[in-house]
């Protein structure tokens, strides 16, 4: 079943270098884009998504759900809840490398001179998961959590001018009715599930469908993926208003999410405790939506360091960056390498690198209460105006 997301796409001569999506080529299944400007240079579209294997041939799934009854270190003292995390592995299915070649003659071969395949910058990635019951049909819907991408600090989470990212991990923290209901029907097997995912870029162009082939998933949750993409379309915007070069969506697919609970019973872990996160689980999530929302086009990088102290009394630091290549790349979870007290604060500080070649080293400062997201989005009154700094 298919959905069509209508984007308004408004078109201007003399925009800067970017990706044409007026002069969409299908190549056989490899859709591609001319560049705007160099005319020797080519886009081609990311590869489809499925769910990462390991060595033992399990699926990419992990849940972790953690119930307490409240803590004076979290601020939800007498209250019960639950910390549950639910991670799906994805990885991009590489393009054949002879048939890019063959693309690449074809071109070269029509224009009458050597073509550049790149693979077109994405700038936005986002995606839902969507979940069935399969004998409670109104429990049906799709989780609107704040769910985020991450990916390890190896060659497979960067994309580059000759291959995109390879590996991503979706992470959804489920409140507590998602996370019961979830466990129990993925336990007894009686659920189905869908991974709906859009890749967005910056280009120019006029009115374009995107189609959503919901392949290996239930019809009935096929439109609710496309009842979820399209409220991430609507979140994202079509558009900056500030030119003919904005953040479009320019391909999005489906796929569904089998895992067999009794065959792979390490990849779900239940943690009941009381008063106090036991040490061993404390992790931190961190925000920043400098690149991700072109908030900063003056940085480098932004990165962010962590310090806990251990149950023996050790400072132990972590820390995370964030890039303006990765823009999918808006949230990560810090995970300490040791048991930490949480009933101590941590502290932090925001390291900056501008593209002017310049550092900044902000000051150490107590973090937000445990539990809560430390956001480091640059604020309001201090980013630029636009038009200043560069673009990546």
């Amino acid at each position: 079943m298919r959905w069509i997301a209508l984007l308004g796409l408004s078109f201007a001569v003399g925009a800067a270098a970017a990706p044409d999506l007026t002069r969409r080529q299908d190549l056989g299944p490899v859709r591609a884009w001319p560049d705007h400007e160099v005319s020797t240079r080519w886009y081609i579209a990311p590869g489809p998504l499925e769910i990462a294997r390991e060595p033992s041939g399990a699926p990419g799934l992990r849940f972790l759900q953690m119930r307490y009854t409240g803590s004076a270190a979290t601020g939800d003292q007498g209250r019960t809840g639950s910390f549950s995390t639910l991670t799906l592995r994805l990885r991009m299915k590489e393009r054949d490398a002879s048939q890019l070649g063959r693309i690449r003659k074809v071109l070269s071969r029509a224009l009458g001179k050597p073509i550049e395949l790149r693979p077109v910058p994405i700038t936005a990635f986002e995606a839902r998961l969507i979940y069935a019951p399969i004998d409670r049909p109104a429990d049906r819907q799709a989780i609107q959590s704040q769910g985020h991408f991450e990916a390890d600090d190896g060659k497979q989470a960067r994309s580059g001018k000759d291959a995109f990212w390879s590996e991503r991990v979706l992470t959804l923290a489920l409140g507590v009715h998602d996370s019961q209901l979830l466990w129990q029907t993925l336990q007894e097997g009686r659920v189905l599930m869908s991974v709906g995912y859009a890749f967005f870029t910056r280009g120019i162009g006029e009115t374009a469908d995107v189609d959503v082939d919901s392949w290996g998933t239930d019809p009935e949750l096929s439109l609710e993926i496309g009842r979820a993409m399209q409220g991430a379309l609507e979140a994202l915007g079509t558009g900056d208003g500030e030119g003919p070069i904005a953040t479009r969506m320019i391909s999005a697919d489906a796929l569904a999410v089998e895992i067999d609970a009794v065959r792979w019973p390490d990849h779900f872990q239940r943690v009941d405790f009381e008063e106090a996160a036991p040490p061993g689980y404390a992790t931190l999530r961190v925000y920043c939506y400098d690149f991700k929302d072109e908030l900063r086009p003056d940085l480098f990088f932004k990165k962010v360091e962590v310090e806990a102290t251990a149950v023996d009394g050790r400072s132990t630091p972590v820390q995370v960056k964030f890039l303006p290549g990765q823009r999918d790349l808006y949230a990560r979870t810090l995970r300490f390498p040791v048991a930490v007290r949480m009933d101590r604060p941590y502290r932090y500080r925001v390291v900056t690198a501008s593209r002017d070649g310049s550092r900044s080293e902000g000051p150490w400062q107590d973090g937000p209460t445990w539990g809560r997201i430390l956001d480091v989005t640059t604020p309001p009154d201090q980013q630029p105006e636009r038009g200043q700094g560069a673009e990546g």
